[in-house]
């Protein structure tokens, strides 16, 4: 009698199956029954796994005797023509990323110990990138103390007056789902959290859970941030009753961008062209001049000096006419400049009610600045090709026909705003930087511009 244990077959998908990621395994063997053709069952058994065949996986036995699975396969005997060789497999559901003992046992009839032969099957684990993703379908529900419904707040970010919330976590249907942080959660879909009081910068609570099967499950970290705890006697001002915390910090971060920008466009323009209306402007006097005096010496015999006269005229007027174009610039850039002044105090009207009606505090004044200072760093690059491209098309043309001033105000122009475009670079990196040193979070691009 020989029992010989072949090389495992294991396949490549990956299924759920009880809560688990299963791969199908067939475990084959070959036995030899000799010329006895005595009649038997073969049992082939799989054990769970254990710890010394898994050292990488917490929470395993040290023993295993009962089998996880067993199959059976009867054999007659006692005829000419049994089959001797018996070549067969037997196919199990296992789950993947284990190590398992297998046992493959022939018991004859009326022998109490059987043959048998012990191996181990490893079962690879699942590649997580083929494994159906359940996080996105998985829903969260915040609830205050009072019973109300504070999901939407919470998801856009804005801070919950409760002592505590009730959160209530509903995965897709027969998909595991466990808290990590509090691990005292457990399984259960809803947990209870308070949310630290006072009035420092950290009154946040995190909870943390995974949802979806062992080796590709996936984690979600809830932080729900509790409102400042307001004084009794810290009163504030009487407009705060109509005032709209989203709206006054939406208008903050704009007005931010808005002055931003128009500063950047405002003093290119006013400052270069203005200067080059002065330069054009004084030239066009020149010329003027110029032509008066040749055309009050032209006779009729100097042809020349009338000629020279008509050129002066003509130069004049090309004089006039290029500082004019750079004066309507220059009042364009004046606009922007007066759009400036408008937005700053705007922006510090609505920033002081935001402050002194929202509960807000150096954090989020940061990091709502940051907010606005990344939108600027993207436009005014964008301004700056533009405004450069504009300056070639329209400026360029004229070097020929007036003074130097033209190829100088467009390079002039371009290291300026370069500059400009490096200061805001640098700002913004400031403000991260004092962020990250103050140990507030991080306020991404994605995020709505009423955030707060």
């Amino acid at each position: 009698m020989g029992i010989t244990f072949r090389a495992p077959q294991i396949g490549t998908l990956c299924r759920p199956l009880e809560g688990r990621l299963v791969k199908s395994a067939s475990i084959r063997f070959r036995v030899d029954r000799g010329t006895a053709l005595v009649s038997g069952s073969f049992f082939v058994s799989v054990f769970p796994p254990i710890a010394d065949d898994n050292p990488g996986i917490p929470g395993l036995p040290q023993s295993a005797s009962i089998p996880l699975q067993r199959v059976q396969r009867d054999v007659p005997g006692n005829a000419p023509d049994d089959q001797q060789v018996v070549d067969d497999e037997a196919t199990f559901n296992l789950e993947a990323g284990r190590t398992y003992r297998t046992r493959i046992e022939f018991v004859q009839v009326g022998h109490e110990f059987p043959n048998a032969v012990e191996e181990k099957v490893v079962v690879p684990p699942c590649d997580c990138s083929l494994v159906e993703k359940h996080l996105d379908r998985t829903t969260i529900k915040v609830v205050d103390q009072s019973g109300t419904d504070v999901t939407a707040e919470w998801h856009d970010g804005l801070c919950i007056n409760s002592d505590s919330v009730t959160l209530t976590v509903t995965p897709p249907r027969d998909v595991p789902f466990r808290w990590l942080d509090p691990v005292s959660g457990g399984t259960t879909t809803t947990l209870k959290i308070d949310l630290p009081a006072g009035t420092a910068a950290n009154r946040t609570t995190s909870a943390t859970f995974e949802v979806g099967y062992a080796g590709c499950a996936e984690t979600r970290r809830i932080e729900v941030e509790r409102c400042e705890t307001i004084i009794e006697d810290q009163k504030q001002p009487g407009i705060c009753s109509v005032v709209d915390c989203r709206w006054s910090l939406s208008v903050w971060k704009i007005s931010v961008i808005v002055a931003c920008l128009a500063f950047y466009l405002g003093m290119s323009l006013t400052v270069f062209h203005g200067a080059r209306a002065g330069i054009l402007g004084a030239a066009s006097e020149t010329a003027t001049q110029a032509a008066a005096t040749l055309a009050a010496t032209a006779t009729s015999s100097q042809g020349s000096t009338s000629a020279q006269a008509a050129q002066a005229a003509v130069q004049a007027v090309n004089f006039k006419i290029g500082a004019m174009f750079d004066l309507t610039i220059a009042i364009a850039g004046v606009v922007c400049l007066i759009l400036f002044a408008c937005a700053i105090v705007l922006g510090a009207l609505t920033c002081w009610l935001w402050w002194a009606c929202c509960g807000a505090d150096w954090c989020r004044m940061n990091s709502n600045l940051e907010w606005s200072l990344q939108i600027v760093v993207g436009l005014s690059a964008i301004l700056g090709i533009v405004v450069a491209a504009i300056e070639f098309l329209f400026v360029a043309p004229r070097m020929a026909s007036e003074p130097g001033s033209a190829a100088a105000t467009a390079a002039a122009m371009g290291v300026f705003l370069a500059l400009m475009w490096g200061v805001f670079i640098y700002f913004q990196s400031q403000v991260r930087a004092a962020r990250q040193q103050g140990g507030c979070r991080e306020l991404r691009l994605i995020d709505p511009p009423w955030e707060g």
